[in-house]
């Protein structure tokens, strides 16, 4: 068994013997037969055990129990205890989500501070078929049905080919202590649905199922490695940059032969999950169809295809004091302001009568029923007709900023001016603002 991992981590390439490596360590059979096995292999190691408080005093029985394994074996330990349950209930997501962000990012916190390599898991076999069949009821796409990654970043699974009976028959031999977890016998986690009530049902029509979806495994996995390449080549040849994103054609998703899997590999990166409905509107080219992920918005235009970062900012407004020289946030803009009356006409500068500015002003997005009166104009216009004037696609309207002076448009930032702040005869100082992005 030992020689079996020491020549899956040479093959894989996952570390060498001058690395050292941060065991994430729970106390359970898994984490202990890892442990174990780089300890017996001679590798430099520290220990890290998160304390999700999940399980009342058998979570810190655990964290003793690890604590006293490393103090008698003379390993470094870091340790942190969490309140899990208050996270997932501020982040508004599960608490095996919330458990999984927590340790994932103390555990890169401390790799970096501690100057190890790398972070090693004790994900096993069994694991990689669970997660198969989870990712598949959840719709995820090739990629999740490609399995567990042995090394991605610096997080590697030396023992990934190893299976939780072999682990259990090592750990009885070698009489390695380690601890049960409460949390497997539960029906709430749907992993343990799978391996509790379904796959003891699968065993029945095919003993060796596992091997059989491992195998398949493997096989998705180079597929989708093939595949992704070249599909993924294709696509960097397509996007062309906007601002905070990019943009494609729709003709060039429609046009493939398997449109269906572009929309997949360009979106499913971005969050985006609904394929079906995003495909739908990109083929009926509905102008102004709108999708949003967790950090990404997605934009049908008439001709493109837009996916930018979104942020909840349409309703946020930012000040700007009269003594402000430059700003850099939501655009940037530089102030100032002169008693020498002279202008250049570009769109990317506003020159302003200063004595018909009321500070502070304010920067926000424009909204639905929002007017001003453009330059050489003497009539309000709505800026969603002055929007269609000026031929304004969906994104560029998406990201169009006001600057403003109590309540009045003064300047529809990059495009023009309100009539009503323009410079006079009777001008005697002036308040330029330049649009430098």
């Amino acid at each position: 068994m030992i020689n079996k991992i020491k020549q899956y981590i040479s093959k894989n390439n996952l570390f060498s013997s001058n690395d050292k490596l941060l065991v994430a360590v729970s106390a359970g059979i898994d984490s202990m037969f890892l442990l174990h096995v780089l300890m017996k292999l001679d590798y430099k190691i520290e220990v890290i055990h998160c304390n999700f408080s999940l399980r009342a005093a058998e979570s810190d029985n655990d964290q003793k129990f690890i604590e006293e394994f490393t103090s008698n074996n003379n390993i470094k330990i870091h340790v942190k205890k969490f309140d899990t349950s208050r996270f997932a209930k501020k982040e508004k997501i599960s608490t095996q989500m919330a458990a999984r962000d927590l340790r994932y990012e103390y555990f890169e916190k401390i790799r970096s501070s501690s100057n190890c390599n790398y972070i090693v898991i004790a994900h096993n076999s069994d694991d990689d078929v669970e997660t198969f069949f989870i990712n598949l009821l959840r719709g995820s796409g090739p990629k999740g049905l490609s399995g567990i990654r042995k090394k991605i970043n610096k997080i590697v699974r030396p023992i990934l080919s190893v299976s939780r009976n072999d682990i259990h028959n090592y750990v009885n031999l070698n009489n390695i202590y380690f601890r049960e977890d409460s949390s497997n016998l539960s029906s709430d986690y749907v992993r343990n649905n799978f391996r509790n009530k379904i796959f003891p049902l699968l065993s029945v029509i095919n003993p060796s199922f596992k091997k059989t979806i491992l195998n398949q495994i493997k096989i998705l996995d180079e597929f989708y490695q093939m595949h992704s390449h070249v599909v993924g080549e294709d696509l960097d040849h397509l996007k062309s940059k906007v601002k905070n994103g990019f943009k494609i054609k729709l003709s060039e998703i429609l046009f493939k032969k398997f449109p269906m899997v572009y929309v997949y590999e360009l979106f499913h990166q971005y969050g985006f999950k609904d394929f079906d409905s995003i495909y739908l509107a990109i083929k009926a080219k509905e102008s102004g169809k709108i999708f949003l992920s967790d950090n990404f918005k997605l934009l049908v235009d008439r001709e493109y295809i837009y996916i930018i970062e979104h942020y909840n900012i349409n309703n946020v407004t930012y000040k700007i004091d009269q003594n402000v020289k430059e700003i850099f946030n939501p655009v940037q803009l530089k102030f100032l302001v002169s008693s020498k009356i002279a202008f250049i006409k570009n769109s990317k500068q506003a020159f302003l009568d200063f004595d018909k500015i009321i500070f502070p002003l304010n920067i926000r997005k424009w909204q639905n029923g929002d007017s001003f009166y453009p330059l050489g104009m003497k009539n309000k216009k709505k800026l969603s007709n002055f929007f269609i004037d000026e031929k304004l696609s969906l994104y560029d309207k998406d990201n169009v900023w006001l600057l403003c002076s109590n309540n009045n448009i003064i300047w529809v930032i990059g495009y023009r001016i309100d009539d009503r702040y323009k410079l006079t005869d009777n001008t005697k100082k002036m308040y330029i603002a330049n649009l430098l992005n």
